[in-house]
């Protein structure tokens, strides 16, 4: 009895040893590491776009250069179409994914860091429209969406699937200029920045309440805990007046 007595202990004792070395090991890698290489969505002011030179800039940029300068680490940012951005993270070829909001699914195989930043989807319809009020007056119309982004889930929640997809936020309200899409739903920031640079502000309304809000974070592959604590701590760095 004794015996068995000992053994269990033992078991345990070296279970416990062997998961404090695995830990340490992770905390010690990501600890050391020099480069972080981060994909965005290069397709959503003013988070972050591309200017007339088609360089990258915007908010979330500004903030990772910040983190440069406040951890010494150096930043590779990447910005793609959404899409691509989100499948290139899945296959591994990225440390970071930001300018990414929270569902159940992603929750699966990603991490998040805290939130920085909320996002409104609401619904933009034509002005020639006076019915569209909430999701539910969308029955029996076509509605236009971002490939991968989260609203085209809350949608088929809702029922509603005559959803045309395109690539980008400025190639959705591109089909509206266009005439080829009278509704979309499309975040409330990128939106309004290209109805505008369009000349479409006057053209297209929005209804009062959002379609949903979200978050926007920055995420790491699912147990990646070590890279997610150095990329919260080199954020928590940043002071307001920054």
């Amino acid at each position: 009895m004794k015996h068995k007595r000992r053994s269990y202990h033992m078991f345990w004792i070296i279970s416990f040893a062997f998961l404090l070395l695995l830990t340490s090991h992770v905390f010690a890698a990501t600890s050391e590491m020099k480069t972080i290489s981060v994909v965005m969505d290069d397709n959503y002011p003013p988070y972050s776009f591309r200017d007339s030179q088609g360089d990258l800039q915007g908010i979330t940029l500004d903030q990772w250069k910040l983190f440069e300068r406040k951890t010494g680490i150096k930043v590779v940012i990447t910005g793609m179409t959404w899409n691509i951005a989100y499948e290139s993270m899945l296959q591994g070829k990225f440390d970071v994914i930001d300018t990414i909001s929270h569902n159940e699914d992603r929750a699966k195989i990603f991490d998040y860091s805290k939130p920085y930043a909320t996002i409104e989807d609401p619904i933009f319809f034509h002005k020639s429209i006076s019915a569209i009020t909430d999701v539910n007056s969308l029955e029996g119309f076509t509605v236009a969406a971002k490939k991968g982004d989260n609203s085209i889930n809350v949608l088929k929640e809702y029922g509603i699937t005559q959803i045309e997809e395109y690539d980008t936020a400025e190639a959705v309200v591109k089909a509206a200029k266009d005439h080829k899409q009278m509704i979309f739903v499309l975040g409330k920031s990128p939106a309004q920045y290209y109805l505008y640079k369009m000349g479409l502000d006057k053209e297209f309304n929005y209804t009062s309440s959002s379609l949903y809000t979200s978050q926007f974070f920055r995420a790491v592959k699912k147990g990646d805990t070590g890279l997610l604590t150095m990329v919260n701590d080199g954020f928590a760095k940043i002071s307001e007046r920054d």
